[in-house]
């Protein structure tokens, strides 16, 4: 109740009904025999149109700058929201809380896998040094009270300036030797979006859904890679600089189909999906790379002068029909069937330079590669469900017919294979807010187009991946158990689970090493891969909730199996966290404190020498105060300490932001600000990434001390007080 009204002016409402109804909606994980509550808030006709928004702009007046301009305006059923976004700081996307109150969830990059689970993947860059301009529009409206029609166009231009510096350790059975790494990149990306959703109800019983999608995405990238090779005492005996060039464009256009039929009889359901989907996109690039030997090792590798064309195009066809039957009052049964048509092509030339143009297709490194899948997929669940407890259980009959072509050597390889992919599910309720959920699913993954071209890649000539046409797919067996309990009067929670992975015929690396350190490449399939882990975590508010307290343990382990050097290698990589924070929130002050420390180990079965463990600590606090006349001030400081990594990579910085605002106008909606961040100009992206038998330390230049001066000014039409929090 709270959530739905706190953004309505009292005198918009004209009656308000409170009642139980029963729960007639059997695609939810919702118990069907326990009443769900209602609240129906009726509006006066006159408080069904108006508008709403905020714009806010920031500067330095030298170097950063950030703004934004958020507006909706609806009148009945319809709706238009417009956005906008100019910023050269870590600003590049829209926040949360205002994707939601605005309708405009795309924005947040909305994703589904093969379950049907939706997801959000609002990714902000942490890395390098961003420039973004982004905006948009949404349209919603409703016809007849039978045809709602869901619209929006958005845009997005960035521009990411990045550098990184890496050293990476390589452990083999005789010997051992070091690389220094660095790179400069400069990325371009332009994207044009554009989304209708159509739902039209025909009757009272059946529904229409139509959902096109267009996507145009423009790339242009250039980057400089230098790197060499040393001893363990840091001797360096060669190097390799890299300029790298690519300009690319595609498409990406599709449409989903989807009729429902509900029936009188409740629970029958039956659901008709067709979903298109087509992709194309086009390359052009240039690479040059020079190779310098310090000491001689009787090797030669040739410099490279090439001209990159590639293309790639895809064709997608699903279609699909699930049917519900309800055997009783408890027990229902669901049938489905799906086909997919799957093709994808992938032509790749590498031209070497004849005098003044690149004419000569180099053989090694060019190819013309056709996949054709055709999948049936036929499926049968049966679902147990009274007022506490949910039980499904089914399984899926997965047929897959693979037909590889290799048009440049005019190779064909032909693969049929067929799978039974089981899934249970069950849920136990204890109350209305406390559960425990299991899961068991499977899941089989087919090799990408890439891992299967059989084509060497020189786009790095000291890491030369090679394809492997006999690539089978894997089959992945994933269980997972789940425990919540909440106190809505208290607003106590605590949270609890694990999860087991392991992955029959996993797709990984066979590595070869030759003596000046270059590494050949190939994906493989192995067995004995797995993940697993577990957390636990807790919610306690105390003294009338003015004291929250929030411990969280999360341990993760992972096994995965490689060949080095045609020896097989078995990695296992643990790590263990645990975090404390503490938070005090009055009425005009907050503050809080945080830690996190984190034990990362490895071991590998070849080389011992690659186990070492390594820490990361991060302690926190920040604190927020409402002073008199509307002034609000604020600060956050962050100490991250990284320990136990290569010379130069044991960073230790210290982070400390702070902001100062007034609110102006009686209804508070002009706010001015003032924000600095990484006062102390310590800020750097820090990471260790252990794989089998290399320990890479990275690091990479962030955006660090900014200031800005903020103006902020929210309007709505019903003239009231803006609750959202702009600190």
């Amino acid at each position: 109740p709270t959530m739905a009204t706190k953004n309505l002016a009292a005198n918009s409402v004209e009656s308000v009904q409170v009642y139980e109804k029963k729960n007639d909606d059997a695609t939810t994980d919702k118990a069907s025999d326990e009443p769900l509550k209602v609240l129906n808030l009726k509006l006066k006709e006159d408080a069904k149109k108006g508008y709403f928004g905020k714009v806010s702009a920031g500067s330095d007046f030298n170097r950063f700058y950030e703004s934004e301009l958020l507006a909706n305006r609806f009148k009945k059923q319809q709706k238009i929201s417009i956005f906008g976004i100019a910023a050269n700081t870590p600003k590049t996307n829209l926040g949360w809380g205002d994707m939601f109150k605005y309708g405009l969830q795309d924005e947040g990059g909305m994703m589904e896998n093969d379950d049907g689970d939706r997801f959000f993947s609002n990714n902000q860059p942490t890395q390098g040094i961003p420039q973004t301009f982004r905006g948009g529009i949404y349209f919603n409206d409703k016809y007849n009270n039978k045809t709602k029609i869901n619209s929006n166009y958005s845009f997005n231009n960035s521009t990411v300036l990045s550098k990184t510096a890496s050293r990476s350790q390589y452990f083999l059975t005789d010997t051992s030797y070091v690389t220094n790494n660095k790179v400069e990149e400069n990325q371009q990306a332009q994207t044009h979006k554009i989304n209708i959703t159509i739902n039209h109800d025909i009757d009272s019983l059946t529904k229409l859904t139509v959902s096109p999608k267009i996507n145009y995405n423009i790339n242009n990238s250039k980057t400089y890679t230098y790197n060499n090779y040393a001893t363990t005492l840091d001797t360096i005996t060669r190097e390799t600089n890299t300029i790298d060039k690519t300009s690319a464009q595609g498409y990406d256009i599709g449409s989903l189909f989807k009729l429902e039929r509900n029936f009188k009889k409740k629970d029958r359901n039956l659901v008709v999906k067709y979903n298109f989907n087509t992709t194309q996109s086009n390359s052009k690039g240039q690479l040059n790379t020079e190779n310098i030997f310090l000491k001689s090792t009787g090797f030669t590798i040739p410099n490279i002068d090439q001209h990159k064309e590639n293309s790639s195009s895809s064709l997608t066809n699903i279609a699909s029909i699930t049917y519900v039957e309800p055997l009783t009052k408890k027990i229902r049964t669901e049938f489905s069937y799906e086909v997919t048509l799957f093709k994808n092509d992938q032509i790749k030339k590498s031209l070497n330079k004849i005098g003044n143009e690149y004419t000569v297709i180099d053989s090694t490194y060019s190819n013309d590669f056709n996949v054709n899948r055709i999948i049936h997929r036929e499926g049968l669940k049966f679902i147990y469900e009274i007022k506490k407890m949910k039980l499904s259980l089914g399984a899926k009959v997965r047929q897959t017919s693979i037909k590889n072509t290799n048009h440049f050597y005019n190779q064909t390889i032909t693969q049929q294979v067929n799978n039974i992919l089981p899934f249970l599910g069950t849920r136990y309720k204890f109350s209305q807010n406390a559960s425990i959920n299991f899961n068991y699913r499977t899941n089989s993954t087919l090799p990408s187009i890439n891992q299967l071209q059989p084509i060497k890649n020189n786009t790095n000539q000291n890491n030369i991946k090679i394809g492997n046409p006999n690539l089978i797919q894997s089959f992945d067996h994933n269980f997972e158990l789940n425990f919540n309990t909440y106190k809505p009067i208290s607003e106590k929670y605590m949270w609890a689970g694990g999860y087991f992975n392991f992955i029959q015929n996993a797709i990984s690396e066979s590595q070869q090493y030759d003596s000046i350190g270059r590494t050949i490449s190939q994906s493989v399939n192995v067995d004995g891969n797995y993940n697993a882990g577990s957390w636990v975590g807790f919610s306690w508010p105390l003294f009338s909730k003015k004291l929250v307290i929030n411990p969280n343990v999360n341990y993760n382990t992972n096994k995965n199996a490689n060949y080095i050097n045609n020896q097989k290698n078995n990695t296992v990589m643990s790590s263990v966290s645990a975090d404390l924070n503490i938070g005090i929130n009055l009425e005009k002050y907050d503050f809080g404190v945080g830690s996190n420390y984190g034990y990362n180990t490895s071991y590998s079965t070849l080389y011992s020498a690659s186990n070492k463990p390594y820490l990361n600590q991060t302690y926190s606090a920040y604190f927020k105060i409402e002073l008199p006349k509307k002034i609000f001030i604020g600060s956050d400081v962050t100490y991250t300490a990284n320990t136990k990594r290569a010379a130069g990579y044991n960073l230790n910085y210290f982070i400390w932001n702070a902001n100062i605002a007034k609110n102006f106008g009686k209804l508070e909606n002009l706010i001015v600000g003032f924000k600095a961040y990484d006062i102390l100009n310590q800020n750097i992206s820090a990471n260790r990434d252990v794989t089998t038998n290399v320990i890479t330390d990275i690091k990479t230049n962030i955006i660090s001390r900014y200031l800005l001066l903020t103006v902020t000014y929210k309007f709505n039409s019903q003239k009231t007080k803006e609750n959202d929090d702009d600190m």
